[in-house]
């Protein structure tokens, strides 16, 4: 093989390594690992075998603390088969079989099947037989001991073992299922005796089991009562039972225990061992309730104090009814005094966790402070390196003093730790006890949401479960055992992680201590001793050589005779003997032996087998080392004390109320350890916080551990297994749902105008607008959530939530949008830059997906075979079928407002309400934005064609503008034939004089005109289409104003990164952007902007090559370029590729740029439009019927004109008369009655169509001088003026006019003069309307020079002045106008 050389890079490798290998995130969560390990001995320091090396007279007494060790774990796996037993019959069908060969089958299958349970229960009575004879086996020899027999360690062994048996007997007549099976086996084995090979010793067995689990001279507490009768036919172990019993108070008192397990032990036992004490015979029986021996007081106050103690899991016992197991208690007289029937508020209060909190918060605050002081002060590797650097013998070994008190601070530490998680596990362990023994009652259920009924027995015992549980806590209880917990978790988290680091450092104190007590505190009374030769110096030589670790000693100096070692003493002048310093402790059988030699000298009782060689300034010595010594063995395994002091697994076990209800499982709202993590999330208030979740759900990780380790059951781990698994999926939902109402709330707050908010805060009396900060960060950032085992990125989880949210909110917000006309846009807009806005936050602490692709996603607008999105589509339907037809145009407002006539159906659905939720504005902000936009509804103004530019695009504009062009054709084409028709009836009209009146003017026109109202269906259609198109008009023209305001500002904003100077002043002494000068109308016309020329350079002069250069953006860029062409960054980087790559596209966009103001200047959105209606009339070919009247006479005729200025003229008059109840029955929108006026109907859009054809066709003079509604407008005006001349004069005369004709022409000449106020705005905006020199020549060679010549034959022309002189003769007369239009059709029949 050829060689293969290894490149190495340096700089790689001191990138690599100056990677963290771990995140920064905030730790939420317990450290957890797939191997466990223990830095010290074992748990069990009596099962260790290296006892045999040492050689001493305790031997036998070894052999007891071993058998009983085994005793007590043997039974505490009993204990656990009987908690975790389920019932095997329930299972099995019945048999319904006839045949008896198939009968026969089932049964001997149904004993197969319940054989090894069977099997469990008969090792079971076995255990408790050989137990209950060890233990007379203990108390004999207790009882018959000598004074050198250490007895303390006897009666604790006694203490466990009668725990033992008690939780036994307990769990054996809690269940229930044992008895069932029994039968269920019996009666199989009965009818399948005749297959069954060992039938007569099974016969045996199940005789055995019968009187076990129901023997009628005990119906209950069988286990208890053999062991007392066994106690009681001992005899004389009163003097023991005492013992004990004291030594369990002592240790209740003392706190001399480690774990909840241990402080149960000696609380269980107390009223078992007073039921072994009293009783007895009548006459020679002891009384414990009467004996001066028995401190009773002291086990009436323990027991009063702490009455309901937990048993395993759900299983809790009543310390005060066991004492009624007592033969001398009499419930009456006794009753008070333990307590019975009644609970001091007192006792309940130490039940109830809040009261406590405060003092476990301050607790917690105080030691986390003082640890980390602690470990700051006190350098944790300088004290390991100082003990590696003494067994290198590069120093000399420090003082015992000085190791001492540099370790004594952090083991008084630990210890202090260790012993506050026993504390509050303790604390939130005896209110779920508290809970179990006190269900909750019917009342306080319904109040908690319950609707079970409760008068039906059915479903009783479905409820016992929750009424422990679901209903026995209220939301204060859940949030403190949240805080509770969190303190457990978060003080275990971090002693743990500095277990590594402490385990070492403690056992090196544990070793000095241990040393420095038998090497220098025992000095003075073996010095003593060796003087006066006592018996003692043989006992403390082999104390001396169990534990000795003298300084440079070999394996055999360590048994130097006492006497070589107190000359040596002797010559060190009283110096203090130097030892080994080591990191590790003393073994657990060393340290066992050590203890019981040196309280077998004393045993704070006046007991001892050296008693009288001590002295007394040893006696203190020899009790603190033994109490100091006590915790020793716990602190050697810090690890596994740790996870023993913050277990809390028992909160999710319920096999009791199982076994109870008959239910296979509980569902998850029922489970204790989901109610606390669901309670966190909806209710985040200043006790529980978010990241107290995880926290919480670490009681999964203690359930699943005591069911694989202790328990050993499958079938339970998969069960929480289960649990877990739907438990986290709607946690995870239930804090993305949250996390996004609350960011969504903090968004919707921060985009809500502050005094249009501080005004509803005001009113509402609170900061109900207000969003206060939540800790979502913490749980957000997780990414090694660890959990049964598996590591779970919870970021990823909550992101792949809030993604899915955040597009089912854009695609509310769009789908809202598709089912509400164009007023809703600006809400659509701001919901979208709400939900815009709150991924901006969220982005910060999740990786979610951008904005714009999730936009895009979900307007369908990322296929490449679609040309526009669903915005962009609605946007164009609803301006095309719903803003067109619908809505009528005020130019006075600039505004479309809903006609109330409904010409058009949109087809879609009704308009949905305001999105309620997470959706929209958020739960908190959606009536204030209701409010808000409440004053934008029911109309369409600049600021929604605003909205529309900023969300459709430039784009999105073009096609919308092209939809509305195709309307236009398809309008002109519809309106085709109407058009020609009504062109080709108009009558032939002269303008009549104004001398006449307005009301004879208006009737003239009105009575040439009615022949039209009978072609409604015509002028209909002409209306919609005028209307419309002219609503086509001012749609683009504030369209153009929109996207001209939009690019002139994104110029302005980028002008300083493209190099263009800009001067402050202005040609007109104005600032840059003032309005003087502007030019604007509703089409949208070019306008001459008030910028600076400055601003804006020639074409010729903006950023030539060499101004470019001097650009900030193009010398950022080069300087860049240069940089990577002369460095190399990294070898396998063609960073000058990517470069150059980089500097070509930075050039096309800077080209893009560059025609930027002459782009603006060339967007003439009116211009295109006007040409493009010119080329639709053309196309459609009304071009013909609407320029010129190309009849035989050139001049221009007044009368017979059939141009268009005359029929708009007549469209227009017609549109002005009053039609009343002319809509009546046609669709209404929610404002119309039917009653409405044509020009109310149709707006302004109507005259502004005409303007702009009238433009378009260079009609707009003729119709200034011959339209009809004008020519009235102005016979009425000078009749104002002639009525006022003549009332100066005095010659002011009564006329005689109709009065209905009078408020007809009176109606007409006001709407009349609405109509001429639109064409004035509209003529005057179209023709100051700039256009090019190209436009201007074309339009001067179109332009020609026509001679007009007077007709050949005027008798055509008829004068009008007989005519209005017999008008208003007969109106003098009477007549009316009904004679005078009766003659005037009789003039046109002849």
């Amino acid at each position: 093989m050829a060689n293969v050389k290894h490149v190495v890079y340096p700089e790689v490798q001191s990138l690599l390594s100056s990677l963290p290998n771990s995140d920064s995130n905030p730790c939420v969560q317990m450290p957890s690992s797939a191997v466990t390990y223990e830095s010290g001995p074992p748990a069990n320091s009596l099962l260790s075998y290296d006892k045999r090396i040492f050689n001493t007279n305790y031997d036998t007494d070894l052999k007891f603390y071993h058998d009983a060790e085994l005793y007590v774990e043997q039974g505490q796996s009993f204990c656990n088969m009987l908690y975790a037993f389920r019932s095997i019959s329930r299972a099995i069908p019945t048999i319904k079989e006839n045949d008896p060969k198939t009968k026969l089958d089932i049964n001997v299958k149904t004993f197969e099947i319940i054989r090894p349970e069977m099997d469990k229960i008969m090792d079971l009575l076995n255990y408790v037989n050989a137990t209950s004879g060890f233990i007379g086996e203990i108390l004999s020899r207790l009882k018959d001991a000598e004074s050198s027999t250490v007895r303390e360690d006897f009666c604790e062994m006694l203490i466990k073992l009668i725990d033992v048996m008690q939780r036994i007997d307990n769990l054996k007549e809690s269940k229930a299922c044992l008895r069932n099976d029994f039968s269920l086996y019996k009666r199989s084995f009965t009818l399948a005796r005749a297959k069954i090979d060992t039938s007569e010793l099974i016969g045996e067995e199940i005789n055995q089991l019968q009187m076990f689990l129901g023997n009628p001279m005990y119906p209950r507490n069988i286990i208890i009562q053999q062991l007392n009768e066994r106690v009681k036919g001992i005899g004389g172990c009163e003097e023991v039972l005492i013992e004990i019993i004291n030594l369990a108070c002592t240790k209740i008192e003392g706190g001399l225990y480690m774990g909840a397990e241990e402080k149960y032990c000696c609380y269980r036992s107390l009223p078992y061992l007073l039921l072994l004490l009293d009783g007895g015979e009548k006459k020679t029986g002891f009384n414990a309730f009467k004996s001066k021996k028995v401190n009773l007081s002291r086990v009436q106050k323990i027991v009063k104090n702490l009455p309901i103690v937990p048993q395993v899991g759900d299983i809790v016992v009543n310390l005060s009814e066991c004492i009624r197991l007592c033969p001398n208690f009499d419930p009456d007289k006794m009753a008070s005094a333990w307590g019975l029937g009644f609970i001091p508020q007192v006792v309940a209060e130490n039940y109830n966790l809040i009261c406590h909190w405060k003092d476990m918060r301050n607790q917690h605050t105080n030691f986390t402070t003082k640890m980390a002081k602690v470990l700051s002060d006190v350098k944790l590797d300088e004290i390991q390196k100082k003990v590696e650097d003494v067994h290198g013998g590069k120093v000399q070994p420090p003082s015992p003093e000085e190791i001492l008190a540099e370790t004594s601070v952090i083991y008084d530490t630990v210890f202090e730790g260790c012993k506050l998680l026993q504390d509050w596990t303790c604390h939130i362990i005896e209110m779920t006890a508290w809970k179990f023994q006190h269900p909750a009652k019917d009342a306080v259920m319904k109040e908690r949401g319950c609707e079970y009924d409760f008068n039906n027995t059915d479903n009783i015992m479905s409820i016992a479960y929750e009424r422990v549980v679901r209903y026995n806590y209220n939301q204060e209880d859940l949030s403190v055992m949240v805080d509770c917990i969190s303190m457990i978790k978060s003080l275990s988290a971090m002693l743990l992680e500095k277990e590594g680091k402490l385990a070492p450092v403690l056992r090196l104190y544990m070793h000095t201590y241990v040393q420095n007590f038998v090497s220098n505190d025992l000095n003075p009374l073996v010095q003593k001793a060796d003087a006066k030769g006592k018996k003692i110096l043989t006992f403390l030589q082999q104390i001396q050589g169990i534990v000795v670790d003298y300084l440079g000693s070999s394996g055999t100096s360590a048994h130097k005779s006492i006497r070589k070692a107190i000359k040596e003493q002797e010559k060190s002048k009283g110096e203090k003997r130097k030892f080994n310093a080591r990191v590790v402790g003393p073994g657990s059988t060393q340290l066992h032996l050590l203890r019981v030699m040196l309280r077998s000298m004393n045993d704070g009782k006046g007991r001892g087998h050296y008693l009288k060689d001590i002295d007394k300034k040893t006696m203190p010595l020899l009790e603190a080392f033994h109490k100091k010594t006590h915790f020793f063995p716990h602190m050697s395994v810090l690890s596994s004390t740790i996870q023993n002091a913050n277990n809390l697994g028992s909160l999710w076990y319920r096999e009791l109320h199982i076994e109870m209800t008959k239910c296979t499982q509980f569902p998850i709202e029922m489970s204790l350890p989901f109610l606390l993590s669901e309670n966190i999330i909806h209710n985040i208030g200043d006790v529980p916080l978010v990241e107290n979740v995880v926290f919480v759900m670490g009681l999964y990780n203690d359930a699943a551990a005591w069911a694989l380790q202790t328990l050993q059951l499958q079938h339970l781990y998969d069960e929480i297994e289960a649990e877990v698994n739907l438990v986290f999926d709607q946690l995870v939902f239930l804090v993305a749902d949250q996390m996004y109402d609350h960011y969504k709330n903090a968004a919707s707050s921060a985009l809500l105008d502050d005094g249009y908010k501080k005004a509803i805060e005001k009113g509402k009396g609170y900061a109900q607008l207000t969003v206060n900060s939540k800790r979502f960060k913490t749980p957000a950032s997780q990414r090694h959530v660890l959990l049964l085992g598996r590591s779970i990125d919870m970021n990823y989880l909550l992101a792949s939530h809030i993604n899915h949210k955040m597009a089912k909110d854009i695609e509310s917000c769009i789908k809202r949008y598709e089912n509400s006309d164009l007023s809703l846009i600006l809400e659509t807009e701001k919901m979208l830059e709400v939900i815009k806005c709150m991924h901006i936050h969220l982005k910060q602490i999740l990786e979610i997906d951008s904005y714009e692709d999730m936009f895009k996603s979900v307007n369908s607008d990322v296929n490449a075979m679609h040309i526009c999105g669903k915005f962009i589509k609605h946007s164009t339907m609803t301006v095309v079928e719903d803003l067109l037809p619908n809505y009528s145009f005020n130019i006075h407002t600039n505004r479309f407002v809903r006609s109330p006539i409904i010409f058009q159906h949109s087809g879609r659905e009704k308009d949905s309400k305001q999105p309620q939720g997470s959706f929209g504005f958020g739960p908190i902000c959606t009536r204030a934005w209701d409010f808000y936009f409440r004053l934008s509804r029911g109309f369409v103004g600049s600021q929604h064609i605003d909205a529309l530019v900023r969300l459709c695009g430039e784009s999105g504009v073009e096609l919308i503008m092209q939809a509305c062009l195709q309307h236009i054709e398809k309008k002109l084409t519809d309106m085709q034939p109407y058009l020609r028709s009504l062109k080709e009836g108009l009558p032939p009209i002269t303008l009549p004089k104004a001398n006449y009146g307005t009301a004879a003017a208006y009737g003239f026109f009105e009575s040439r005109l009615k022949q039209y109202f009978g072609f409604m269906d015509h002028l209909d259609e002409c209306f919609r289409g005028f209307k419309e198109i002219g609503n086509v008009v001012a749609f683009c023209g504030m369209l153009e104003k929109s996207v001209s305001t939009k690019q002139c500002g994104e110029y302005i904003n980028s002008a300083s990164f493209l190099g263009v100077p800009c001067n402050l002043k202005s040609e007109y002494d104005g600032i840059v952007g003032a309005t003087a000068g502007r030019k604007e109308s509703v089409v949208g016309e070019e306008r001459e902007r008030s910028v600076p020329k400055t601003s804006f350079p020639d074409k010729k002069r903006f950023l030539p090559e060499d101004e470019a250069r001097k650009s900030p953006f193009h010398q950022c860029l080069h300087g860049f370029v240069a940089a990577t062409e002369t460095y190399d960054v990294m070898p396998f980087v063609r960073a000058p590729t990517v470069t150059s790559r980089l500097l070509k596209m930075a050039k096309a966009s800077h080209a893009a740029y560059d025609h930027l103001p002459y782009s603006q200047m060339e967007l003439k959105i009116g211009s295109q439009l006007l040409r493009s209606i010119k080329a639709a009339v053309v196309k459609v070919g009304l071009d013909e019927d609407l320029e010129f009247d190309q009849g035989l006479e050139s001049i221009m005729s007044t009368e017979k004109s059939t141009e268009f200025y005359r029929l708009f003229s007549v469209l227009n008059f017609l549109l002005c008369m009053e039609h009343k109840g002319r809509w009546e029955g046609e669709d209404t929108s929610d404002e119309g009655t039917g009653n409405e006026s044509d020009p109310h109907v149709f707006g302004h859009g109507f005259a502004m169509c005409g303007s702009v054809f009238l433009h378009l066709f260079n009609q707009t003079c003729k119709f200034n001088m011959l339209d009809f509604s004008y020519h009235v407008i102005k016979v009425q005006e000078m009749e104002r003026i002639s009525s006022e001349l003549k009332r100066v004069s005095g010659d002011d005369g009564p006329v005689m006019v109709d009065p209905i004709l009078k408020s007809s022409s009176d109606n007409f000449v006001k709407e009349a003069k609405a109509q001429m106020d639109v064409h004035d705005i509209m003529m005057s905006a179209l023709n100051q309307r700039e256009t090019s020199n190209d436009e201007k020549k074309a339009e001067q060679e179109e332009k020609k020079a026509f001679t007009y010549f007077p007709p050949q034959d005027d008798r055509n022309i008829r004068s009008m002045d007989s005519r209005m002189k017999q008008l208003l003769h007969k109106k003098s007369t009477g007549e009316g106008l009904g004679s005078y239009r009766a003659s005037e059709d009789q003039e046109e029949e002849d």
